[in-house]
């Protein structure tokens, strides 16, 4: 798919996100990886995705919203409600994505230091990072 052929791929592929075929959602959530941001539509879609039963839909749709940062506002809280998903591969990149937000995901704060816990060091360490991007230093000292 070329992303000259324009919106109507967008929309395409935001249908395709909830297709009752599970490859066809992977592969949609790869197309917008290079499609980058369309706005509201795709932003919802990428939020319900990270609910995706499957998990690399899942992880592609938090990559997705990482990208999307700063200026996605739905993507902070669906990203703070994945840092507690079931897979580490997903909850890995939700910490990734919510550290590109920077200031704009003080609202994950709570969650970011939930996961420092996590089980898995990579979640563990990605949080941690993220942590100190979002989290502004003088708080960061006082906590």
């Amino acid at each position: 798919m070329s992303p000259s052929r324009g919106m109507a791929d967008v929309a395409d592929l935001i249908e395709r996100l909830a297709h009752s075929d599970r490859l066809e959602r992977v592969h949609a959530a790869v197309d917008l990886v290079r499609l980058g941001r369309a706005g509201r539509r795709l932003e919802d879609a990428l939020a319900a995705a990270l609910k995706d039963e499957r998990p690399v839909v899942r992880k592609m749709a938090a990559l997705v919203l990482g990208d999307l940062a700063p200026d996605s506002r739905k993507a902070v809280p669906a990203l703070a409600d994945a840092l507690r998903d079931v897979e580490e591969g997903v909850r890995r990149r939700a910490a990734v994505a919510l550290g590109q937000f920077g200031a704009a995901a003080t609202a994950a704060i709570p969650a970011l230091r939930a996961a420092l816990a996590d089980a898995d060091e990579g979640v563990r360490s990605f949080a941690a990072t993220s942590l100190a991007l979002v989290e502004p230093a003088d708080r960061a000292r006082a906590a």
